[in-house]
């Protein structure tokens, strides 16, 4: 089940311009943004909670996304839509 899910996340972020996802095998996506503090703060309004890398270096404007259930993982994409499309 996690595996599906994944699979339909990666795809759902990959189809947003603005986010860049490295490649994984794991349950969760390191992804890259334009401003990773800013979308952790849109994220947080809507209750949806991810890791935010802070600092400069190779996880700057990164964060940690965990692969969740069928409907977290609709709330998720609908926020990140939501923000990169206004």
């Amino acid at each position: 089940l996690i595996l599906s899910e994944r699979e339909r996340v990666r795809a759902s972020l990959e189809r947003i311009e603005e986010i860049y996802v490295y490649p994984t095998d794991a349950n969760f996506f390191l992804v890259r943004v334009p401003d990773a503090d800013f979308l952790f703060e849109e994220l947080v309004k809507n209750d949806i909670l991810v890791r935010r890398f802070k600092g400069e270096g190779r996880l700057a404007n990164c964060l940690r996304i965990t692969v969740g259930t069928k409907e977290e993982n609709d709330r998720l994409t609908q926020a990140l839509v939501g923000v990169f499309s206004s």
